[in-house]
């Protein structure tokens, strides 16, 4: 396991005087699912050093295997970038057996990345391997759906806001668009390693910035109106979670809101459906990396009972997921009513 950083601290500082100029301290450690590392600390100041942004006083020596950016996971010619014992000590039959696995089940992963590959990533359990909804890019259809259903996760009065509106043309044929409104002020916030990604997001129309520091409720409001005239929306699923004067009104204009609670109970099936929709590539979009993103931030948290929750990292509080929640609350809603067909006939769901 990593030690954290003050587990080394505390060591360090009770750590006998060193009796001459070469008495060496070495630690040995690999990546990790948390920040709170020796590891994440130390690889950040290497780096730092490497780029001239921190001085280099010589008094520590730092070497890391790892794979190169844009270098594919799943190429075994790779793998000896983080494995200098590969065919050693660390068998190439051990390693693509464990890669197997990553390819086969989402959720190993991350935890192939990490342990294998010594790649630091923010979620312990993966929820969906992102190729999947990359592959499932494609045009709106000119048809016009049986059902659209529309779901808002409001932030808090600085964070990020996301809309999906939902269409469905079949049991399993779906078209999702998304919408987010953020405070212009915000994007100061935002992490240096994830402006690029807000930046495009914003260049492609995806991200709407609004005037001051909060939330912009009237933005919001106004797309969602615009989106229940263009469409007949069978439902609309909020968050109750700072929602009040955003549902109030949309209310008052006869739109049918209905509250989505976030709690497993209530989320646990319409996560199951997504993730499976999402697998038969049965949710089509028009492939923004801005959500690409997020699903890729998801990780999923399952209890005794098999029940299931889709939630961010809490190590890193940068991620964002609020897109992937929207998805879930729509298809809520696409569960609490029942696809209607020319013929007629009964739903069934497997799992």
């Amino acid at each position: 396991m990593p030690a954290s950083s003050k587990i080394w601290n505390g060591a360090n500082s009770i750590a006998l005087p060193a009796s001459g100029p070469f008495t060496w301290r070495m630690y040995l450690t690999t990546a990790s699912f948390t920040k709170d590392t020796k590891f994440y600390e130390d690889l950040n100041h290497f780096r730092s050093v490497l780029r001239g942004a921190a001085a280099d006083n010589f008094r520590w020596f730092g070497l890391l295997y790892s794979i190169d950016p844009g270098d594919e996971w799943s190429n075994p010619d790779v793998w000896g970038k983080a494995n200098p014992m590969l065919g050693i000590s660390v068998t190439v039959d051990h390693i693509r057996h464990m890669a197997e696995e990553a390819s086969a089940k989402p959720a190993s992963l991350n935890e192939f990345l990490c342990k294998q590959l010594n790649i630091y990533v923010s979620a312990n359990a993966a929820w969906v391997d992102r190729r999947f909804w990359d592959e499932s890019v494609a045009e709106k259809p000119q048809d016009k759906p049986e059902s659209t259903f529309i779901a808002f996760d409001l932030a808090h009065s600085r964070d990020l806001n996301a809309v999906c509106t939902l269409h469905r043309y079949g049991e399993e044929d779906f078209y999702a668009k998304f919408q987010f409104f953020l405070p212009e002020e915000s994007m100061d916030f935002v992490p240096n390693h994830y402006k690029p990604i807000y930046l495009q997001a914003q260049a492609s129309g995806i991200l709407k910035l609004t005037q001051g520091n909060v939330t912009d409720l009237n933005e919001i409001e106004t797309y969602i109106k615009a989106e229940c005239i263009f469409h007949d929306v069978k439902e609309i699923a909020f968050d109750p979670y700072n929602a009040a004067a955003l549902v109030a009104n949309l209310y008052s204009h006869g739109l049918p809101v209905k509250k989505v609670g976030q709690g497993m109970a209530v989320l646990s099936n319409p996560s199951k459906t997504t993730e499976q929709l999402i697998l038969k590539k049965a949710i089509k979009h028009d492939g923004n990396p801005f959500v690409g993103w997020q699903l890729g931030n998801c990780e999923v948290y399952t209890d005794v009972n098999g029940n299931v929750k889709v939630r961010k990292n809490e190590a890193d509080p940068s991620a964002k997921v609020d897109g992937i929640i929207s998805m879930i609350m729509a298809l809520h809603c696409h569960l609490d009513n029942v696809f209607v067909t020319e013929s007629f006939g009964f739903r069934s769901l497997d799992w």
